[in-house]
């Protein structure tokens, strides 16, 4: 499975961190990943939002012909899935940065592996369930 070292920042990411062990890297505003050629057709995403449930949203530009995909992220570490396109790059837009006081980075969210696969895991589809679920408690909550 490759990990985020796989990927080389282009420009956005910063340097690994540890926590409990396992290596993250922060992404900041607007992020640009290399991505090595793989065989799979969806690009499997573990992030961590330290924002509330459905109060961070990425955009990911996968394709310069298509319309870019936005992922609205929950709070902790969940996984993603998206299409995998043929393109080289990859850019990561994010909404939202943390307020930082003591640091001059500009943090939004955590990547700690980016698979490529044929199938999307279990997991993925939970969190798209849990998605779903607040967005609709939202709505009848406006309605």
């Amino acid at each position: 499975m490759p990990m985020i070292e796989d990927y080389w920042g282009v420009r956005g990411i910063f340097e690994a961190e540890l926590e409990h062990g396992a290596p993250f890297r922060w992404l900041t505003i607007e992020s640009t990943l290399w991505i090595p050629h793989q065989e799979g057709n969806y690009f499997i995403f573990n992030l961590f939002s330290p924002f509330e449930d459905l109060e961070q949203v990425i955009t990911l530009h996968l394709d310069h012909n298509k319309k870019p995909v936005q992922l609205v992220l929950l709070n902790g570490w969940h996984q993603y899935a998206v299409a995998r396109t043929t393109e080289e790059y990859m850019t990561i837009t994010a909404l939202k940065a943390l307020p930082r006081k003591t640091d001059e980075r500009i943090l939004t969210v955590r990547v700690s592996t980016i698979k490529i696969t044929d199938h999307i895991p279990q997991e993925v589809v939970e969190t798209e369930k849990k998605i779903a679920q607040l967005r609709a408690t939202a709505a009848h909550a406006l309605s």
